[in-house]
């Protein structure tokens, strides 16, 4: 009988030792179920182009004049280097006539109203180009 009573002790002795060991042991665990959200910053959207009214953003390195035809006469606005300009004609429906010296000669392009438009250098061709975003390369 005794030597049953030393292996009941021993077994008894290695579970209390187990237990308390594994009471300090903490093992890190992934987190069960959806994780939060993830924040993002809302950005606002552009403000919207007025009828009758043409967005240029200028992609220039310097300032730039264009002229464009108010129903009445030409009136020139000057093209500030990386900011947008807006260009306004209340006796116009639904075009304004835009000219422009490309670097070599004097265009005259006809924008719809409502639009945004890029006012750039196309290097492949070596004149300043007034279009469509972002298509500078297809003039």
């Amino acid at each position: 009988m005794e030597w049953q009573k030393v292996p009941l002790a021993l077994v008894t002795v290695l579970a209390f030792t187990q237990m308390a060991m594994g009471e300090n042991r903490t093992v890190p665990r992934a987190p069960i179920g959806p994780r939060p959200p993830i924040t993002m910053e809302m950005v606002p959207p552009p403000a919207a182009i007025p009828v009758n009214t043409i967005r240029v953003d200028s992609w220039a390195d310097q300032k730039l004049t264009v002229s464009y035809w108010d129903g009445a006469a030409w009136l020139q606005v000057t093209l500030e280097t990386g900011k947008k300009t807006d260009i306004s004609c209340a006796k116009c429906t639904g075009t304004i006539a835009v000219k422009y010296h490309d670097g070599s000669a004097i265009q005259q392009v006809t924008l719809k109203s409502g639009g945004m438009y890029v006012m750039g250098w196309a290097p492949q061709k070596g004149v300043w180009v007034l279009t469509n975003p972002p298509r500078l390369s297809d003039r």
